[in-house]
């Protein structure tokens, strides 16, 4: 059978090649993975930044720097394959070291944070879920819309353990920043009534 005469796809030639190459380049290396990060890491938070700009000009009309696109990106994905590397975070108003600890072989580990602007409450959330090897098994974000801080880093709890679920995972170790929220996950304080 020659290529005029055989079947088409249901969802067209160039779909068909489009998902080929999203696949190609979001599921393996392709080749290019460098000591800084991973190509499919790198690619696909290249293509949301690049949808995310093409948004802002269409809905907010203002227009990012490819460049700052491709920075960003690549800071990013660098972040994602140092996940163990430390960083510093606020507690209680004061700075600490922490790092990213590894859950036990077999277990996966959730971690979220939400937030709000303080003035107009909107508020976003997201997280990151990784294997005991520190690697990217998945990650969510939200547009939550407008409410508190709290209720953001409850929304990124909930979203997170929804995409596990969905995900089959069945042994999660989840990871919160907020201390109030922290409490009332783990040490059952009356704060939350």
């Amino acid at each position: 059978m020659d290529a005029a005469s055989s079947p088409r796809s249901p969802r067209g030639i160039l779909l068909d090649s489009l998902l080929d190459w999203l696949n190609l380049n979001l599921c393996a290396s392709a080749g290019l993975d460098t000591s800084d990060y991973k190509w499919n890491q790198l690619f696909g938070i290249l293509i949301w930044k690049l949808w995310k700009n093409r948004n802002n000009v269409v809905f907010k009309g203002y227009v990012n720097s490819g460049l700052d696109a491709i920075t960003a990106a690549k800071a990013w994905a660098k972040s994602m394959k140092d996940g163990r590397r430390k960083s510093l975070m606020r507690v209680n108003n004061q700075e600490s070291h922490s790092c990213w600890r590894a859950p036990v072989s077999g277990t996966l580990k959730l971690n979220t944070d939400g937030s709000a602007h303080p003035t107009t409450m909107e508020a976003g959330c997201g997280g990151v879920i990784r294997n005991s090897s520190g690697e990217w098994i998945s990650g969510f974000s939200r547009n939550i819309g407008r409410c508190s801080a709290y209720l953001a880093e409850l929304w990124g709890v909930l979203d997170g353990l929804e995409v596990a679920w969905s995900l089959g995972v069945r042994r999660l170790q989840a990871m919160v920043v907020c201390q109030t929220l922290h409490g009332c996950l783990y040490k059952k304080t009356t704060i939350c009534q």
